[in-house]
């Protein structure tokens, strides 16, 4: 497996329009609040995602739910910022290996 090099561009006007975001949130300036709307609907598509995986294996978190789907999320955003400085398709797919390992620790079987 190895990370479309294609979705780059992408991937990165993610980025600037999430970090112009940020520097104009409080001016009241175009666009200031689509960082917190992106994250928002990221946070509820986690938790949608998280819930079903619960349910589906059986499972229940050891944590808030959305502390897991945070921790998640972050990881992946930096793993993406990561591949975006140095393209290392091929270390990504551990490192989202890893995640998996990290993000499956958070839960338990039900009894």
């Amino acid at each position: 497996m190895a990370v479309d090099r294609a979705t780059a561009g992408r991937q990165l006007l993610t980025y600037e329009i999430t970090t112009y975001s940020l520097r104009h949130r409080n001016t009241g300036a175009l666009g200031g609040g689509i960082a917190m709307q992106q994250y928002r609907i990221m946070d509820e598509q986690a938790h949608a995602f998280l819930t079903a995986c619960a349910e589906q294996t059986g499972t229940t978190w050891t944590e808030p739910i959305e502390s897991v789907a945070r921790t998640a999320l972050a990881l992946i955003d930096g793993f993406t910022l990561r591949w975006l400085v140095d393209r290392e398709s091929d270390s990504i797919v551990g490192e989202l290996d890893d995640m998996a390992g990290i993000i499956a620790a958070r839960a338990v079987g039900n009894p």
